[in-house]
């Protein structure tokens, strides 16, 4: 089974976990607050089983490890798990959450397979061979969109916590009137299959696991990702986009980050 076959089937079969487990999950906080539930573990050690026996000689580093997460990710073939991406809106019901599974060579993003368990959505990417969406003679190429102008932009933002300086930049330009709020990665697939135009995030919390993959699907859908000073994210140092994340289809890319760095500098 190749890395892709190996990931897409741990993504479903954590999705299965994922799905059965809603009603009723319970969780606890993390040493810095954020929730993790029983749900997240079980789906976690699905899909770290599998990629440990499948590629025994790879790096795993999941958001849930059951030991030490590094201080960087350096070189290597190393796989990115988030097992639950968007635990808040899990626990809350709602559907907005999802599985990331990504694998990087010498630190550059090769792979991607982001699933949707609610809608049973499955997204992927190879470098450098385009992004797809769906299962047999449903899969479809995906391809951003062609909006080219910057007040027409349709930009998903973090609904539960979007933070000051976003809400700030909502409130204060044209992009607040078309801006869609969704949870977890739902908004970042949604560029890559052009129901969004770009997404904003400015603060330096996101990690590694949470942009990974669908980075790597927005990519290669045709769309832009870097961070608000407009330079391509970096997967071999900290575990944080210190400096954010923008994406978008590209076709303002540059505009959309310099008004992202102002407002970000006004945090």
């Amino acid at each position: 089974m190749s890395e892709l076959e190996q990931a897409r089937a741990l993504a479903l079969a954590a999705g299965l976990v994922l799905r059965e487990r809603q009603p009723g999950a319970t969780s606890r906080a993390k040493p810095d607050g954020s929730p993790v539930s029983d749900a997240d573990l079980a789906a976690n050690q699905v899909i770290i089983e599998g990629l440990r026996t499948s590629f025994p000689g790879d790096r795993v580093v999941s958001e849930e490890a059951d030991d030490a997460v590094p201080a960087a990710i350096g070189a290597g073939r190393t796989w990115l798990v988030d097992p639950l991406d968007g635990t808040r809106d899990y626990l809350a019901g709602s559907p907005e959450f999802a599985v990331h599974i990504a694998l990087l060579e010498q630190a550059r993003p090769v792979l991607a397979v982001v699933h949707h368990p609610a809608t049973g959505r499955l997204y992927e990417a190879l470098a450098g061979r385009g992004a797809f969406r769906g299962l047999g003679g449903d899969r479809g190429r995906l391809r951003a969109s062609q909006v080219g102008e910057l007040a027409e932009l349709r930009v998903g933002v973090s609904r539960l916590a979007p933070g000051p300086a976003l809400s700030a930049l909502l409130a204060e330009t044209s992009l607040g009137q078309r801006a869609v709020a969704m949870g977890a990665s739902v908004k970042l697939t949604a560029v890559a299959e052009s129901t969004l135009d770009a997404t904003l995030c400015l603060h330096g919390g996101e990690k590694l696991w949470d942009s990974c993959a669908p980075a790597l699907i927005i990519l290669e859908a045709g769309g832009q990702v870097t961070d608000v000073d407009g330079r391509s994210l970096r997967w071999d140092g900290p575990l944080e986009h210190r400096r954010g994340i923008v994406t978008s289809n590209g076709r303002v890319h540059q505009g959309l980050c310099d008004l992202a760095v102002r407002y970000w500098e006004r945090r």
